[in-house]
């Protein structure tokens, strides 16, 4: 299999967060990028179905359906809720028509 079509609809996440520290009870700004992995550039067609899971670890608090909106350029943005308890959060991007599962 060639390197492009094993590539082919696949997407990457880079996360585009300044502060990974947020004080308890504030609300987060979260800027991500999404590239198609095949052309390096953003997606080609408009994603419809882009959801963000947030993650207590170790996994005793989740949340589930954050839809962030379009800033362009394969850009997006949410804002999340204040995070309590405080604690560390993963925050998980998923994609399912372009096979990108909560990574």
């Amino acid at each position: 299999m060639l390197e492009g079509e094993r590539l082919a609809g696949k997407l990457g996440v880079e996360h585009l967060v300044k502060q990974r520290r947020v004080p308890v009870n504030e609300s987060v700004r979260l800027r991500f990028r999404l590239t198609d992995l095949q052309t390096e550039g953003p997606p080609s067609r408009g994603l419809t179905d882009v959801e963000l899971l947030t993650n207590l670890m170790p996994g005793v608090l989740a949340t589930c359906g954050t839809w962030p909106r379009r800033e362009g350029n394969g850009v997006l943005q949410a804002r999340l809720p204040a995070a309590t308890p405080p604690g560390l959060y993963y925050i998980y991007v998923q994609c399912l028509s372009r096979g990108v599962k909560l990574q």
